[in-house]
């Protein structure tokens, strides 16, 4: 399975940080890094971001899991808490995959219900999609 993932960071050394995910991550394709400003809430340090794909034999859910292993090992203290966002070393987020698995749970949505919304999202995406055409 191919999952599209999005990263980002806006703390610590934040390109060094998303590449160390990457590797973690067995990545097959990155996009080029994108850097915005703090979405949803306000925050001095701007976002590093770029979106990627990884091809995995686990299921979404595990994989999940797995992602948040590697927040957690880079240095990410916290998640979001009732859309209450933070300042933060590291986010993967699932954007969706390839064959198309939807989920709506309490811990994972698939596809990503607001990945649409989000330029730093889509545009780094559509530079992987455009390559992987």
């Amino acid at each position: 399975m191919l999952y599209y993932l999005s990263l980002g960071s806006n703390l610590g050394n934040r390109e060094a940080t998303i590449e160390e995910a990457l590797r973690l991550l067995h990545c097959s394709q990155r996009s080029s890094f994108y850097y915005s400003k703090a979405v949803d809430f306000e925050s001095p340090n701007a976002f590093c971001n770029c979106c990627a794909y990884v091809e995995s034999k686990m299921e979404p859910l595990e994989f999940l899991v797995f992602t948040q292993q590697i927040e957690r090992k880079l240095g990410r203290e916290r998640k979001s808490v009732d859309s209450r966002h933070f300042d933060r070393t590291i986010d993967i987020d699932i954007l969706f995959t390839e064959p198309e698995v939807r989920i709506e749970s309490e811990k994972l949505m698939l596809p990503h219900p607001k990945m649409h919304n989000r330029p730093f999202v889509m545009v780094p995406l559509q530079e992987i999609l455009q390559k992987n055409a």
